[in-house]
C-alpha cells in the first residue's frame, strides 16, 4: 500500500524551501513514498534528510524533465529504476523511484552506488521487490 504521507513531508528536516516554477503540468502529481522507504529515511542524519526533501521537491516541480545530476537511471538491476541524487550526487544517499502511472513512487533509501555497490544493490533490489507488490496490488 502507497503511504499517503509525502516523502517531502519530516519533522526533522530543515530543509530550505524551493520555489517551484510553473511548468504546465509538468509532473501532475506528488510522489509517494512506500512506508518502508519513510521509515529508510527517517535512519538518515537531519542533514540527509534535508537533502532528500529538497530533491523530493525537485522531482515534483520538474517531474520527468529533472536530469542529470539530480536523477539518473539505475543500471545492472532487472526492473525500471532511477535514483534521486540528493546535492546533485554529492550526497551519500539516494532515493530509489519509477514512475507509476502518473505519480512517482519512492520505494527506498540506500547508499550512493560508486562508494557501497553491495549496498546500493541490495536496496536497489529491495525497492524493486516493494515495487512489484505496489503494482500487483493495482
Amino acid at each position: 500500500m502507497i503511504s499517503s504521507v509525502r516523502l517531502g513531508i519530516h519533522p526533522r528536516a530543515n530543509a530550505p524551501e524551493i520555489e517551484e516554477p510553473d511548468r504546465g503540468n509538468a509532473c501532475s502529481s506528488r510522489p509517494q513514498a512506500v512506508p518502508e522507504a519513510e521509515q529508510e529515511l527517517a535512519g538518515l542524519p537531519a542533514r540527509e534528510i534535508g537533502a532528500m526533501i529538497n530533491a523530493e521537491k525537485k522531482l515534483r516541480a520538474f517531474g520527468p524533465q529533472l536530469g542529470s545530476p539530480h536523477t539518473s537511471a539505475v543500471r545492472g538491476v532487472s526492473g525500471t529504476l532511477r535514483e534521486l541524487r540528493p546535492r546533485q550526487g554529492k550526497s551519500p544517499w539516494r532515493g530509489l523511484y519509477r514512475q507509476v502511472g502518473v505519480e512517482f513512487l519512492i520505494a527506498g533509501i540506500g547508499p550512493d552506488g560508486e562508494t557501497d555497490r553491495r549496498g546500493f544493490n541490495q536496496a536497489a533490489q529491495r525497492a524493486l521487490e516493494r515495487l512489484q507488490k505496489v503494482e500487483e496490488a493495482e
